[in-house]
C-alpha cells in the first residue's frame, strides 16, 4: 500500500500531465494548420463578406468625418 507522500505526489504528477500541453511534432503541427485553413475557408464559404455599398459607404464617411472633427477639436484644446 503506498505511503500518503506517494499518493499525492502521484496525484499531483497526474494533475500536472493533465494541465500541460503535448509537445507537437512537425506533422502534427501541419495537419492542424491544414484543418484550421479548411475551417476558415468553410466559414467563409457559408458567409461570404459583404459588397460595399451605399449605406457601408455612408456609414464610412460619416465616421471619417466625425474622426477628423474629434482630432481637430483635440488640438484646438478645450473652450474657454
Amino acid at each position: 500500500m503506498p505511503s500518503p507522500k506517494e499518493r499525492d505526489r502521484a496525484r499531483a504528477k497526474t494533475r500536472l500531465q493533465a494541465e500541460t500541453p503535448l509537445p507537437l511534432d512537425d506533422r502534427t503541427l501541419l495537419k492542424m494548420e491544414k484543418e484550421a485553413a479548411a475551417f476558415l475557408r468553410e466559414a467563409v464559404a457559408r458567409n461570404p463578406p459583404r459588397s460595399t455599398g451605399p449605406v457601408d459607404s455612408a456609414i464610412n464617411d460619416v465616421s471619417r468625418s466625425y474622426y477628423s472633427y474629434l482630432m481637430g477639436r483635440r488640438s484646438r484644446g478645450p473652450k474657454p
